[in-house]
C-alpha cells in the first residue's frame, strides 16, 4: 500500500482520493492563507485504505446492529494501523480530533468523530479504537437514511482525519478536573443574506451548536449586556461526559461552580468578545468574503486564544434562492412576524426559519410528546409530509428523535410560543443538507383541532420558508 508523506502535516495517506472534509479544507487552504484566519493542520487517511477492512468485515447495511458488530470484532492489519500512525504522530503532545473524512463535506455531524491525547504509548490502541467507531458510524440508520435523502453513494465509506483539538501542535493546558477544549467555537455561513454571515457561537467543542446566535450585521454584531449573556448560556446544565485526566469532554455551556478556574477564563474571553465585538472574526470574515464572493461557504471555526480563529472545516454552502408566492386564499395556519422575532432575540436570523423553499404536500401528520414515538414507523410508510410538533424548545424532539425518525419530511414545525427558540442546533446542518424546513410559530388552533395526534391526516397544505429573511407561512386547503 502506498504512503504519500507530502508535509510533516496536510498529508494524504494511502490510496485513491480522500474524503471530502479533508478535500474540501485542502481546496480552500490557498484562499483561507490570504485571510487572518489559522487553518488547522490535519493529515487525512483515504477511504482506500480500509477497503480490505470493510471487506474483511462484511457489514450489512440493512442491519445496523450486525453491521456495527461485524465491524466492532474486526482487527486491523499492521499497514491499516501504520497508517493511523502516520496520521497522529506528527501531533505528539496534542489533542486531537480524529474525525470521520466522509462523502460530504457539510457540517451535517452524523457520523462519528473521537478526541484523545495523542503520545507515544497507547496512540495505536485509542486511534484505532476511534477509526473503528467511525466505520461504524457508516452503518448508523442515520447515516442511511441521509445518504438516501441525499442521493450520495451507499457504498463508500469513510476515511479518517487527524487535527488537533485548538491548534496548538504543544502539549495543551488542562484545567483541574482535566478538561481541554477550545474557549469559543463558531458555525458560520458566509454571503447568508447580501454580504452578511450567519454565525452562531458558543463555548467549548461543539458549543456553536448551542441557543448563542450571533448575527453579523452592517452594523456588526449586536450588542447585549454581560448579564443577558449570561443567561442565554446557563439555560442548560454543563453537559460532560468521560471526566478522566487526559481525556477530552465536551463542554456545551458555561460552567456555574463559583470560584473555578476554567469558568473565570471564560467569562475573561467573553468579556473581551463583547469589547470588541467587530474583532478579529468579522476582519476575516470580510476579507475572505471579498475573496470568494459570490460564493457561500460553510465554517467551523475554534477560538482558543485572543488572536487566532482557527478553521477547523470548510465547504460550499448551497444557499438556494426562492421568491415568496403570494399568500394563498386557503386557511392560514402558521406566519412569522419578524419583527416581533428580532424584538425578542439576540438575532434575526436562524431563530424561527430554517430553509428557503415553496413546498407543497398532501399528508400532514401531528405529534406531541405522547405520540412521538409513532414518528418512525410513520416516517418509514410516507414521504413529503408536514410534521408539526407541540414543543416550547426543541430539546425534547431532538433528544427523543434521530435523522432517521424525520428523514422523509418535507417540513417541520415546532408549534411554539417560546421567544427564545432557536433552530440553530446541531441537528440543523443535516436538515439543512437534506432540504428539510424547519419552522417555530403559532399555529392555528382551529386547524390543529382537525387533526388526530400520531396519524396521518390528509390536507394539501403550502409551506413557504426563507430564512434569509425571518419569513415563512404555512397554509392549508
Amino acid at each position: 500500500m502506498g504512503m504519500a508523506t507530502l508535509s510533516t502535516h496536510n498529508r494524504i495517506i494511502g490510496p485513491g482520493n480522500p474524503g471530502a472534509k479533508s478535500s474540501a479544507l485542502t481546496r480552500f487552504a490557498p484562499l483561507l492563507e490570504k485571510t487572518p484566519f489559522l487553518a488547522l493542520p490535519f493529515n487525512a487517511i483515504t477511504p482506500g485504505v480500509f477497503d480490505d477492512f470493510i471487506a474483511r468485515a462484511g457489514p450489512d447495511r440493512t442491519d445496523e446492529a450486525g453491521a456495527k458488530r461485524a465491524i466492532a470484532k474486526t482487527e486491523f492489519t499492521n499497514d491499516e494501523l501504520a497508517a493511523m500512525r502516520q496520521a497522529v504522530e506528527p501531533f505528539n503532545g496534542s489533542h486531537v480530533a480524529v474525525r470521520s473524512d466522509e462523502c460530504t463535506a457539510g457540517g451535517v455531524g452524523l457520523w462519528h468523530t473521537g478526541f484523545m491525547l495523542a503520545k507515544e504509548k497507547g496512540t495505536d490502541i485509542r486511534v484505532a479504537a476511534i477509526a473503528n467507531q467511525i466505520l461504524q458510524s457508516e452503518y448508523s440508520a442515520d447515516v442511511t437514511a441521509f445518504k438516501q435523502r441525499c442521493g450520495l453513494p451507499m457504498e463508500q465509506h469513510p476515511g479518517v482525519m487527524a487535527m488537533p483539538v485548538n491548534g496548538s501542535l504543544g502539549s495543551a493546558e488542562l484545567d483541574s478536573r482535566g478538561i481541554i477544549t477550545t474557549l469559543l467555537h463558531a458555525n458560520v455561513i458566509t454571503r447568508f443574506k447580501g454580504e452578511e454571515a450567519l454565525i452562531n457561537m458558543g463555548m467549548g467543542i461543539g458549543g456553536a451548536n448551542n441557543r448563542f446566535p450571533y448575527t453579523n450585521l452592517a452594523s456588526g454584531f449586536r450588542r447585549i449586556d454581560f448579564t443577558e449573556l449570561i443567561e442565554l448560556l446557563t439555560w442548560n446544565k454543563p453537559y460532560m461526559k468521560g471526566l478522566q485526566r487526559g481525556e477530552v469532554v465536551w463542554m456545551n455551556d458555561i460552567l456555574t461552580q463559583e470560584g473555578d478556574p476554567i469558568q473565570a477564563a471564560h467569562l475573561e474571553f467573553l468579556r473581551f468578545i463583547l469589547d470588541d465585538p467587530t474583532g478579529r472574526l468579522l476582519e476575516a470574515l470580510r476579507t475572505l468574503t471579498d475573496l470568494i464572493a459570490p460564493q457561500s461557504l460553510y465554517l467551523e471555526l475554534a477560538h482558543a486564544n485572543l488572536e487566532d480563529w482557527a478553521v477547523v472545516q470548510c465547504s460550499e454552502a448551497a444557499l438556494e434562492d426562492v421568491t415568496k408566492p403570494d399568500m394563498p386564499s386557503e386557511e392560514k395556519v402558521l406566519i412569522i412576524e419578524p419583527e416581533w422575532a428580532r424584538s425578542n432575540w439576540v438575532n434575526p436570523f436562524g431563530c424561527y426559519v430554517s430553509g428557503r423553499k415553496d413546498v407543497m404536500s398532501g399528508e400532514v401528520v401531528y405529534l406531541d410528546k405522547e405520540t412521538l414515538a409513532k414518528l418512525p414507523e410513520l416516517n418509514a410508510n410516507h414521504r413529503n409530509y408536514i410534521l408539526i410538533f407541540d414543543a416550547s424548545t426543541i430539546e425534547g424532539f431532538s433528544l427523543a428523535t434521530s435523522f432517521k425518525d424525520y428523514s422523509n419530511a418535507a417540513a417541520i414545525i415546532f408549534n411554539t410560543c417560546d421567544v427564545k427558540f432557536n433552530l440553530l442546533t446541531h441537528l440543523n446542518g443535516a436538515l439543512r443538507e437534506a432540504g428539510i424546513v424547519l419552522l417555530a410559530g403559532r399555529v392555528d388552533k382551529k386547524f390543529l383541532q382537525g387533526l388526530a395526534k400520531g396519524e396521518v391526516a390528509e390536507r394539501t397544505v403550502t409551506v413557504y420558508a426563507n430564512d434569509a429573511e425571518e419569513e415563512a407561512f404555512v397554509a392549508a386547503a
